[in-house]
């Protein structure tokens, strides 16, 4: 099942949430750029929409995966508009 939407985020760069066995409960929105067996390369975005660097964690370290939810639209979304969203707040 998670390879299912491993693969389909790094196919069509869906954007998904990843949340992560730790004590910070940490989660990273994004899609995949790459993933094997061990490990997924994740490109992340800040919560304004912004890219904010590439993630390499370790496949068994994945707690749940946010998959086709209003937040991962909503950060598709801002990921391709927040140059314009930066403007419209400048002006």
């Amino acid at each position: 099942m998670i390879n299912r939407f491993l693969s389909e985020s790094k196919n069509t760069k869906k954007f998904i949430g990843l949340w992560l066995y730790d004590d910070d409960e940490t989660f990273w929105s994004g899609y995949v750029e790459d993933f094997n067996d061990e490990f997924v390369n994740f490109r992340h975005f800040s919560k304004y929409g912004k890219p904010d660097g590439m993630i390499v964690e370790r496949i068994d370290n994945i707690k749940t995966i946010d998959f086709d939810d209003n937040y991962s639209e909503a950060m598709k979304y801002l990921s391709e508009n927040h140059n314009k969203l930066d403007q419209s707040i400048e002006n």
